[in-house]
Formats: C-alpha cells, structure tokens, sequence
C-alpha cells in the first residue's frame, strides 16, 4: 500500500483529531490531508515530475510533514537535508540528488544566494515569508494545478519515496534510495513492535532528515499525534512527556544518557511513556540498564541504518527488563531479535554464513532492503554482493536469533595483531562514574601498529589516567583497555547524534 493511501484511510477516523503539534500550533487530520492536496496541486504547479525530486532544508516543524505527505501525494520523492550539515555538503546532496525544489525555513535563507548560484535551476521555496526565496509559502500555495493523481508507477513497489544521505560516520555520504516496499516493511515492523496506535503521543526531537522523522511519518500515518521539538533538549522532553502524556520517542545513545542525568537531577512524571526507542548508535550496556529502570522498563532498543532502516532487530523493554534483573550481560548487550521483515546471517571476508556465535560482518536481504545508492553503481553492487545487503558492522547471532553488534568493520582496531571493538572499550570505559562520554580510536603505533586511545568527557572534574585504564583492564583485560586516555570538554557528533570518529581521527 501507498502511505498516502495509508494516512488517507486514517484520516476518516480521526478528521477533528490533533496530528501535528509544534509550537506555531496544531495541525488536525484534515487540516493535513487538505494541505497534502494542496502542496502536490502546487508541486504540479511548478511542472514538477512524478518522479522528480524535492528537498526540505529545516529544523524540527510540522511543515516538514505537510510538505512530506505533499509530496508523496503528488507522487515524487523526498530528500531530506540535514540543518546540521555544512551548506557545502547539503549543495553537494541536492546536486547529487537531482533535486528541482526545495523548501527553506526561514533561518536558512542567508544560504539562498550561494545554492542558488552553485544549483540555479533550483527553484526555492520558503517554509514562511518569501525572503530570499522564489516563492513564499502562500504564493506556492496559490500556484497549483490538477494533476492524473493515481499514475500507475506511485503504485509500483519499487517507486522511489525517499532518497537519503548516510551518515557519513566513515566518510563522503551516499544517497540511499528508499521505495514504497521498504516503506511498508518499516510500517509493518512498527505497527508490531512499538506500542501504542492511534491516540498516542509521539514526539520528534532528534533530527527529522533521519530515523526519529521516519518513526514521526509512520506514527502519523497510523493516526498517533506527532509532537515536534526544534532539536534536543533533555529538560524539554521530560516536560513534555509530564506536560502532554507523550508515549514514544526516539533518541540516540548519547542523547539518552542526557535524559537520564536529567531525571535523576529533577524528576519528573513520566507515567505517560510507553515506548523510549534508543538507536543509531551502539548504547553502553551499563547505561542503557540504568535508563531502563529509571523509566519504568519503557526502553526499547533497536537497529537498522538507512540502507536497511530502524527494524533489522528489536529488543523489547521486557526483554531488557528480564536481562537487568537475572544479570544476563550477553542479553543485555544484545540489540534485539532480529524482526519477520528480513533474514540475517553473519558472513566472513569471503562471503561464507559463519555459525552461530562467531563473530562477522551483518549481512542482509529482504523487504527493508534499500533498493541502491543512486547514480553509483559500483557501490550498489559491492554494498549487495551475493544477495545480501553488506552493512559494514560486525556483529554475532545467537540461535535464539538475538543479534549483538560488535562494531563497525572500521572502527575495529587492529593492536598487536587482536580485533579490539571500540565499542566495547567505550561500554567498559563509560561503566565508570568519573567518565561522561568517551569514543575510542586507534592510533598508528610503531609497536602496537595501532594504540588503543580514548577520548574522554570528565565527569566531577575527573582526571586520573591510570585509574581509568586500571578501570579498563578489570573489566575487558590489558589487551583492549586503552594504552593512552586524551580528556576533551566535548565530542563532536555527526548530525544525526553518533559520534563522528572521522572528525576524531583527523584531529587525533
């Protein structure tokens, strides 16, 4: 099914119902239907293709979805800019992409000139006042024209939704395309696995360009009402959820140990939550079991990436629950089980299904499967090399089908000839109470040929090396315990929340 067809349907049964609320207003059902007509009359208007291509460049607001639902409704694709990139790489993206439209938040228009000039066939539109724009959003509106509205390719499994740019945690991003097949795997797997239904509350904080606004388009598709916040704050989403009875959310690791130390230092009622997804990052196993008694044993996990997006694997709140509380460290490190909309196997260099509990890269193929990387044939077909999906992390399935990721393949160091998982130095080092973040890299070496280094954010004024390292070592052996600590006020993160390792190894 379509989701334009999906929300149609929704909308019969919740037309006076609150669909999007941001702080400009609500949004009811019908009210976003309405306007979905009227962005894909207007994109019509511009002489915009079925299958071309329109950008959003905006922080968190509701308007993003209006123009979503538009666009799909006019049968073209999305491709979401991040706010947080450079404008260097979002030029680079909407090039890449093909993209004819996009439309600007009004923060953004003194980026106008310079993407009009570098890309001047785009036509741009404001989110709000013309500006520096071609069209204000009223005189975009007003512009509209009929169009064959059901054109048999929108019903095409393989017709294009969205094209997506990685995150670029290991280098130049690529652009994913997504297709109504993979939406309606997402859509299955969510209506499965996430609690809640129509009514609910979600709320969007991370950035919508990325998972937290797949999550908010299916919530709203399926009748919840969507919350938006313009970007992360730890206070502001437990106010929320005292404040508007949210259930779900979604938020990176390092977002939520944020909302942990938030609770702890002011509590607030959280009796409404349902559902705290955490994803896109691997979560320290330490954390992650005090945030899920914290709240209530309302923390899920999960794990995807864009070419195969959020639902690879589940781990459900009891299911954390039952390892925090029998102490079951290789359940509780588990990302999930792996969910009915693909098949995993865990494959060596040579493309050979290792057995279960031996180590490897994560190797898919099924519904949630992302058709390719658009314009670059010769990634598509390393990144799908022999049916499955090359995800690039390494990972191990037990026979009860938990998966457990290990790390990315990169990220894995290579120290006096032992595979160290930085992921795992940083679960070890983040157990202790002096330690606020820490990412983990390696170093060239002349003896060790890479050096075990962590980065580390002090907690309390920390700053004792060999503590933390003795730490390490109790706890993961002298091995993958780092040779070297290096103290930073801060992380840099990519801007959908992960820590960015490539910034650190070229600072490092």
């Amino acid at each position: 099914m379509l989701p334009i067809d999906a929300f149609d349907k929704t909308v019969k049964s919740r037309r006076n119902e609150p669909a999007l609320i941001d702080d400009r207003g609500i949004l009811t059902f019908a009210e976003l239907e309405q306007t979905s007509h009227d962005v894909a009359r207007s994109l019509a208007g511009l002489g915009v293709a079925a299958n071309g291509v329109v950008g959003i460049y905006s922080p968190n607001r509701s308007r993003i979805f209006e123009i979503v639902l538009g666009v799909w409704r006019h049968g073209s694709a999305w491709n979401p800019i991040s706010a947080t990139n450079t404008p260097a790489s979002n030029i680079a993206l909407l090039s890449r992409a093909g993209t004819s439209v996009v439309f600007i938040d009004a923060r953004y228009h003194h980026l106008v000139s310079d993407l009009k000039t570098a890309l001047p066939h785009i036509t741009t539109v404001s989110l709000d006042e013309k500006g520096r724009c071609d069209l204000g959003w009223r005189e975009f509106m007003e512009g509209g024209s009929d169009f064959p509205s059901w054109q048999t390719s929108h019903a095409n499994p393989e017709h294009t939704l969205m094209l997506i740019g990685t995150g670029g945690t290991t280098g130049q991003p690529k652009l994913v395309v997504e297709t109504v097949r993979v939406w309606n795997a997402m859509q299955r797997a969510f209506d499965t696995v996430v609690p809640g239904g129509p009514g609910s509350r979600d709320l969007v904080t991370a950035p919508a360009s990325h998972g937290a606004g797949f999550l908010g388009l299916l919530a709203v598709v399926g009748g919840r009402t969507v919350h938006f916040h313009d970007g992360f704050n730890a206070s502001a989403v437990l106010d929320a959820i005292q404040e508007h009875g949210i259930g779900s959310l979604f938020l990176p690791p390092t977002a939520f140990y944020d909302l942990i130390d938030e609770q702890l230092r002011d509590e607030r009622d959280i009796s409404s939550l349902e559902n705290l997804l955490v994803a896109a990052a691997p979560v320290s196993p330490h954390r992650l079991a005090q945030g899920a008694e914290l709240f209530g044993w309302k923390v899920s996990q999960c794990f995807g990436q864009v070419e195969v997006p959020m639902f690879v694997a589940f781990q459900h709140p009891e299911t954390i629950k039952k390892a925090v509380q029998e102490s079951d460290a290789e359940l509780l490190g588990s990302c999930g089980q792996v969910t009915p909309v693909v098949t995993v196997t865990i494959q060596d260099a040579d493309g050979n299904i290792l057995p279960n509990n031996e180590a490897g890269e994560i190797c898919i193929r099924g519904a949630l499967v992302s058709k390719e990387y658009f314009g670059d044939p010769g990634a598509t077909a390393e990144a799908h090399r022999g049916g499955w999906l090359h995800t690039g992390d390494v990972g191990v399935l037990n026979e009860n089908g938990q998966l457990s990721i290990r790390d990315r393949i990169k990220d894995m160091i290579i120290t006096g000839g032992y595979n160290v998982y930085a992921a795992e130095v940083e679960a070890a080092l983040l157990e202790h109470e002096g330690v606020a973040r820490a990412a983990v890299i390696g170093v060239s070496d002349d003896r060790w040929g890479e050096r075990v280094t962590a980065i580390v954010v002090p907690n309390g004024g920390f700053n004792d090396d060999e503590e933390l390292i003795s730490h390490a070592k109790k706890l993961i052996g002298p091995i993958k315990a780092p040779k070297e600590i290096r103290w930073a006020d801060t992380l840099p993160h990519t801007p959908v929340g992960k820590i960015n390792k490539v910034a650190l190894r070229a600072a490092f």
